[in-house]
């Protein structure tokens, strides 16, 4: 099969019946061609056609509209966000009611305001362990990486990318990080976020030289969110 072919689709909308001067409109529910989200109602894509004369009407037989939509994050305590269904994908559109943690750092919410959507990477609910000095991979070349802090009692957090330190953070141990950057005209918008569960605990394990067990710090971390920033 050729490239060309693959990448060829048919999409079929819901059968009407053509009427002079009816009009019919597609929407998520009726058109498998636009997002939907069931689980949260998320989806409202819509087309609107015009018949007039057994044909579309000219010029403007054909409008396609969408708007923005409020949701949770998968950590709730850290707000809402809008979404919007954009010719069949889901993409971010700006913050709503968010956290301190977004608004202190954030001096852009909105990137639609700014002529730009983008998608969302990562809305992440799983816990997780992270060694300390460990990098846990992210999304387009990032990783996070943590150590003890200099007082001993908090932790330092490091964002990476492709390698290269970016950011650094001092944080308490229960507490959200959250990195911001432009995108187009968004100054600071806020594209990585990831929330520290619980102060750092120490395990033993075997060591894989030797039968002897070793101990090294961890910590607990379980929400994360991260936005493409390259469209």
């Amino acid at each position: 099969m050729s490239s060309n072919a693959a990448e060829k689709a048919e999409v079929r909308g819901e059968v009407q019946t053509v009427v002079d001067g009816a009009a019919v409109a597609w929407y998520p529910q009726n058109f498998p061609g636009f997002f939907y989200d069931i689980d949260d109602g998320l989806g409202n894509e819509k087309i609107e056609m015009t018949i007039t004369g057994n044909k579309l009407e000219e010029p403007n037989g054909v409008k396609y509209m969408t708007r923005t939509q409020e949701t949770d994050f998968e950590f709730i305590d850290w707000g809402s966000y809008y979404a919007i269904g954009f010719l069949g994908e889901k993409y971010f559109a700006g913050y709503a009611d968010v956290d301190d943690a977004f608004t202190s750092i954030a001096r852009s919410r909105d990137l639609l305001v700014n002529g730009r959507l983008t998608r969302i990477l990562i809305d992440d609910a799983e816990e997780r362990i992270l060694k300390f000095d460990e990098p846990m991979d992210l999304e387009d070349g990032y990783s996070l990486r943590a150590t003890v802090g200099d007082d001993g009692q908090g932790i330092l957090v490091e964002l990476l990318q492709n390698g290269a330190n970016v950011d650094r953070v001092s944080l308490m141990a229960s507490d959200t990080y959250v990195y911001a950057a432009d995108m187009g005209k968004a100054v600071g918008i806020p594209i990585i976020a990831a929330h520290f569960r619980s102060r750092y605990f120490w395990i033993t394990a075997p060591s894989a030289r030797s039968t002897e067990s070793s101990s090294y710090p961890v910590l607990q971390w379980k929400w994360k969110w991260t936005l493409n920033t390259t469209r």
